[in-house]
């Protein structure tokens, strides 16, 4: 038996220079949860679905702005080494997560 979640997304599009490259660039920043039985709040209540949406508008605009402070276009994303990537992206992998995983204290 399988069973779907309906899935809460936000976009936000934005447009930058790029950091590396310094061409003009336009990405597609996005946050998403889940409305599911394991989506919690921290003291254990499920969340409804109005709270999940209410959870990605929140992160939006934090994902929003940590990622224009190091803006950089797909090109040159894609083009970054391993050891550099490991150490800028991850951090920005990071805070993406916090879409998908709820609230973190």
């Amino acid at each position: 038996m399988r069973i779907t979640y309906n899935e809460i997304k936000l976009k936000s599009v934005i447009k930058g220079v790029c950091l590396k490259c310094g061409k003009t660039a336009i990405r597609t920043i996005v946050s998403n949860q889940t409305v599911n039985p394991f989506n919690r709040h921290k003291d254990g209540r499920i969340k409804s679905g109005q709270e999940v949406y209410d959870s990605v508008n929140n992160d939006l605009p934090l994902l929003v702005k940590r990622f224009k402070e190091k803006f950089i276009c797909k090109k040159c994303e894609d083009n970054i080494s391993w050891p550099e990537k490991w150490f800028d992206l991850t951090e920005r992998e990071y805070i993406e997560q916090i879409g998908r995983k709820g609230e973190k204290g």
